[in-house]
């Protein structure tokens, strides 16, 4: 099961929180890797949700009987806490409260700034990067044990935010500062059993996050309503999270991550200009599509892309005056524990950018018209070494090199392998989707990816966009060779 597909057992999560779940996902399958962890994904990332929040089975009895507060663990770390406030007795209805509907009031954004997605927003000139995006919790395992540990942070403070208990946090920065969701305020709302986490990018400064928090307003909402905040229930998490631990100290959950593959695994390779089928998402199910990569160019610049169309909102800041790519630093670093001690940068390597841009066609062959058809490809770097194949990891071909565990790419561009340019949307979100596809027709698509120059001569583009792994769904489908 990959990632995205989590969305299908829990609510749905604004995308900033995914993307965190993911980085911290990535980085503890490197972990997991390296050290000989039979951990899936699908696991990892459960554990990865349920490892933000400890969850208790006790409860709040009054709105200020209960106090959210914080401490130092370590060097690094900061346990917030909603904790018993004096000797009040506690309601045995608050034991396990329910959990009403409510519905979320914003009364202040800064100047520029709009709603996004339920409960995301940023502003008009950096949209869908920075912002805020605000993440609520019912507690319907009670409010008073609630506990998170929070890794490298720099500084903390408890803070009051329209009559409620909060905790403010900054961390240390991972890259640009405009990119990185580099604070965070979490407030306890116990008079409705909630508690929110709001995520504040680089951009939104610690005076107009405050303001925005102190102007957030809960009210009851109808049973059923299409208003009513999306949160998450933490006993569902404590659930998952448990079912989790038991696999994996039973044994029971065996998948792992895969990163080699043998020839024989990998012998489904399709060239340039060569149709095969696939399963996609089409409209509301799965369905055959045929596919049929038609061209690959790779360029240093960036001056052939229609930039109304491009997701790079940092792309400025990575090209010179001539629209040329510059080069990035790919930093080798040692794990820290983010408690006791940082990541340790150990090493550095410099490599020029590219912009690999594909044209793609996707044919229907079917009797009906198909609509909203999901393209979603993915490139990644697979390199040949003595009758296997590796999914590459930022180290040159064939090094074994133990002194560092990850590799970090500083450039701002999205490097994960995922299409950062596409000219063709559709869909509900007006995202990657071919609106339609009539039948015995073909809808043509270009998909553009920024990758370092020295992963060229081992690129495959990956149609099932997993890509990070070998899975059996992409060995099924087959890579397409697009090396240079």
């Amino acid at each position: 099961m990959r990632l995205e597909d989590i969305g299908n057992e829990f609510p749905k999560m604004p995308e900033e929180m995914r993307t965190m779940i993911e980085q911290e996902v990535a980085v503890q399958m490197k972990k997991s890797i390296r050290y000989g962890s039979r951990m899936s994904k699908r696991s990892m990332a459960v554990l990865v949700l349920a490892a933000t929040m400890a969850l208790g089975m006790t409860a709040f009895a009054g709105v200020k009987i209960y106090q959210m507060q914080q401490k130092p663990v370590g060097n690094y770390g900061v346990s917030v806490t909603v904790g018993k406030n004096g000797e009040q007795e506690r309601s045995t209805e608050a034991e396990n409260p329910i959990i009403s509907p409510v519905e979320l009031a914003v009364g202040y954004l800064p100047a520029g700034m709009v709603e996004t997605e339920e409960q995301k927003y940023s502003f008009e000139d950096n949209l869908n990067r920075g912002g805020i995006s605000m993440v609520f919790y019912g507690m319907d395992t009670g409010d008073d044990t609630f506990e998170v540990l929070d890794k490298n942070v720099k500084n903390s403070e408890e803070i009051q935010v329209a009559g409620y208990d909060g905790v403010y946090l900054e961390y240390e920065s991972v890259g640009d500062s405009a990119a990185a969701f580099n604070k965070k305020i979490y407030v306890n709302y116990p008079d409705v059993h909630y508690v929110m986490e709001m995520y504040v990018g680089g951009d939104v400064s610690k005076e107009e996050a405050l303001k925005i928090a102190e102007h957030i307003k809960l009210a009851p909402a109808a049973e059923n309503s299409d208003t009513a905040v999306k949160a998450f229930l933490w006993s569902d998490y404590l659930a998952a999270a448990h079912e989790e631990a038991e696999k994996e100290a039973s044994g029971e959950d065996g998948e792992q991550v895969k990163l080699t593959a043998s020839e024989s695994e990998v012998a489904n390779v399709h060239n340039v200009g060569e149709e095969f089928e696939m399963e996609t998402f089409l409209g509301n199910d799965w369905g055959t599509i045929s596919v049929t990569v038609k061209d690959v160019a790779v360029y240093d610049n960036v001056n052939m892309l229609d930039m109304a169309y491009s997701n790079e909102d940092f792309l400025s800041q990575e090209i010179d005056e001539n629209g040329k790519l510059k080069d990035t630093t790919i930093e080798f670093v040692t794990f820290g524990d983010g408690v006791e001690r940082l990541d340790e940068v150990v090493g550095e390597k410099t490599t020029g950018q590219r912009f690999v841009y594909l044209t793609l066609a996707y044919t229907n062959h079917g009797s009906e018209d198909i609509k909203d058809v999901l393209f979603c490809p993915s490139v990644t770097p697979i390199v040949s070494e003595g009758g296997s194949y590796r999914i590459y990891q930022g180290n040159l071909p064939g090094a074994d090199d133990a002194s560092w565990d990850y590799a970090r790419d500083n450039s701002l561009l999205m490097k994960s392998g995922e299409m950062s340019y596409y000219d063709v949307r559709g869909g509900e979100r007006g995202n990657n989707y071919i609106p339609e596809i009539k039948a015995g027709e073909t809808a043509e698509v270009h998909a553009g990816y920024f990758v370092n120059e020295d992963e060229l001569p081992y690129l495959y583009l990956d149609p099932t966009g997993i890509g990070s792994e070998f899975t059996e769904e992409n060995l099924a489908t087959g890579f397409v060779d697009i090396r240079q």
